[in-house]
């Protein structure tokens, strides 16, 4: 890890190895400071004045950050943390999905997060439930777009209505309902 500079009395940011042995043996600074872990977003080492540290974790729950989780680790192992950390924000991602999948609402879309980037695809999509065929679609940048999926004379199509936060939810179902009406009367 390192030693706090003397001029600032901060770790220099260049210090990406975190080992439980090597944030034990930083040295007793002057004044309380804290560093962001490198490997694990929301999850952060203080250290006092008097020696002590602790490991936290800060979630903003929703884009809108009204409600945000806290988590000090009693039992200071840093890859014990970042397991735990790894897990809630699985679950918690998994939870908002099915919630997206069952209610549409603008605070259940807005807190959808963006779409991991390591995975191969370049999005994921939540079907509305109250129109089929309509979906929103949330990229790697966090943007959120409105789809409508259809079938006409045997080819799938994909239309973008617009962009979420532009167009209102009620908006993109009705405009869903009027191509359905439109396709059933002209592809059938």
């Amino acid at each position: 890890m390192g030693t706090p500079s003397k001029s600032k009395n901060v770790v220099p940011r260049n210090h990406l190895v975190w080992t439980n042995a090597a944030i034990a043996a930083l040295p007793v600074p002057v004044s309380t400071y804290k560093l962001s872990d490198p490997l694990t977003l929301g999850l952060t080492l203080f250290v006092d004045h008097t020696g002590g540290k602790s490991l936290r974790f800060t979630h903003q729950l929703g884009s809108s950050g009204l409600v945000s989780l806290n988590v000090t680790f009693l039992d200071f192992d840093i890859d014990a943390a970042r397991v735990y950390v790894k897990k809630y924000m699985t679950d918690y991602v998994t939870r908002l999905k099915k919630r997206a999948a069952c209610e549409w609402s603008v605070s259940t879309l807005n807190g959808l997060p963006a779409h991991d980037k390591s995975l191969p695809s370049r999005y994921y999509e939540i079907q509305d439930p109250a129109v089929r065929g309509l979906r929103l679609r949330i990229n790697t940048a966090g943007q959120k777009f409105f789809y409508f999926r259809y079938t006409c004379f045997g080819k799938k199509w994909a239309d973008e209505l617009g962009e979420f936060g532009q167009i209102l939810i009620a908006e993109a179902r009705s405009t869903a309902k009027g191509i359905r009406a439109f396709i059933k009367e002209e592809c059938s």
